[in-house]
């Protein structure tokens, strides 16, 4: 299975959570999503064709998809994320706040909250009208992951300070985990 489209080197690919879309973004400043078969009984020879594409002014350089494929959104060298909606390629929300790069970028699996991650040493979480700021590393934050809790979504952060941290829903750290011996990456 071929997913054609994209023209320069791709920085990130993610899978909605029904696994029926993927989306994939990089250096020529586009994000494109394909919908994927639901069962794919022999190799399909010719390359899907991307449902959306939507080109930013920023090489991007993280991805996501939330749950059921309805929307993607993107990060890059702007720090500006963006939320697409699939069905019509239109631009939903422009979230402005991080100071430099943005290098990760992930749906919570509510799929209405986004977590963003920077090079700015901050970690956000973003809402369709609010955001809370997460002062979270010493150096650039290269990954992010959401935590259910019983009480509501924590947050994991790692970076180039080579620390995970974990923070709860008000931006609060809970814990370190020290112990790297360098950057945390993907």
């Amino acid at each position: 299975l071929s997913c054609g489209g994209m023209t320069d080197a791709v920085a990130d690919i993610a899978v909605s959570g029904d696994g029926l879309a993927v989306a994939a973004g990089g250096i020529e400043k586009t994000v494109r999503l394909w919908e994927l078969p639901a069962v794919v009984a022999a190799p399909v020879a010719t390359p899907l064709t991307a449902k959306v594409a939507f080109t930013s002014p920023a090489g991007i350089s993280a991805v996501t998809v939330n749950g059921n494929g309805s929307r993607v959104a993107a990060t890059g060298e702007d720090g500006i994320v963006r939320v697409v909606d699939v069905q019509t390629g239109l631009e939903l929300e422009r979230l402005v706040g991080h100071a430099m790069a943005g290098h990760a970028i992930d749906f919570a699996a509510d799929g209405k909250t986004l977590l963003s991650g920077s090079e700015d040493k901050t970690a956000r979480l973003w809402t369709v009208a609010a955001e809370r700021v997460v002062p979270a590393h010493e150096g650039k934050i290269n990954d992010l992951a959401e935590v259910a809790v019983a009480d509501g979504m924590n947050l994991l952060t790692g970076g180039d300070d080579k620390a995970v941290k974990l923070w709860d829903a008000t931006g609060e750290a809970v814990k370190t985990f020290a112990g790297s011996t360098g950057a945390v990456n993907r």
